[in-house]
């Protein structure tokens, strides 16, 4: 019987019934070595099923799973922006239960790891000088 593992999540629940979140991610763990799971997304599906309403502890069991078999989470990504309203984003991750490799991630037909945001640094002296 194989192992039973998870993706090195640490989720938490603010509110019983309420989208279970991102609270930490496990260095060296498949979901870190993906790197598309940013601390605060929100969990709304599990292996294409709607998490909606359930516990913390059902979320966990849905997630865990025979050590080595692909899961799929569905987040949602909650981005502010500066000026106009919260920008909210649903991705679906592919990751690989228990302990990963990054060959995970690059040649196994898992998710190949999302690149790093880019954005722009922000020149406070090049905007005080557009003010005056």
């Amino acid at each position: 019987m194989a192992r039973r593992a998870g993706v090195g999540l640490a989720l938490e629940q603010s509110v019983p019934g309420t989208l279970c979140y991102v609270a930490d991610i496990k260095p060296g763990g498949s979901a870190a070595l993906h790197g598309g799971v940013h601390i605060g997304d929100k969990v709304f599906g599990v292996d294409g099923r709607q998490v909606n309403g359930l516990s913390l502890a059902d979320v966990g069991a849905l997630i865990a799973g025979a050590e080595g078999s692909a899961l799929s989470l569905g987040l949602l990504r909650t981005t502010s922006v500066l000026f106009g309203p919260d920008k909210e984003e649903r991705l679906e991750i592919r990751l690989r239960r228990g302990a990963a490799v990054a060959s995970d991630y690059n040649q196994q037909g898992a998710a190949t790891p999302s690149p790093p945001a880019q954005m722009a640094p922000y020149d406070t002296q090049q905007r005080q000088q557009q003010q005056q």
